[in-house]
């Protein structure tokens, strides 16, 4: 199981909107979650199949986006401001 993160962005591959986003970091009993009560979280692009993480750093987020093979595209490597 997993939890559901309360989140939503554009694929930075493109252009789309992502949502979905799961955490496990917690109970795992499907508790919907803000980005910040978590430490990673991630989801999957419906159109272009791209994976995007989202990982703590200091008090902002590292999104990491990986191809639909799992390769590294690390282009699209950001921090990210996370608001509430």
């Amino acid at each position: 199981m997993f939890d559901c993160i309360e989140y939503e962005c554009v694929c930075p591959v493109c252009k789309k909107k992502v949502s979905g986003f799961q955490s496990k970091d917690r109970d795992c009993i499907l508790d919907r979650m803000k980005p910040q009560d978590v430490d990673k979280f991630y989801s999957s692009c419906d159109t272009c199949g791209c994976w995007i993480e989202y990982h703590t750093e200091g008090n902002k987020f590292r999104r990491k986006v990986f191809g639909k093979h799992r390769e590294a595209l690390a282009k699209y490597e950001k921090l990210i401001n996370i608001k509430e």
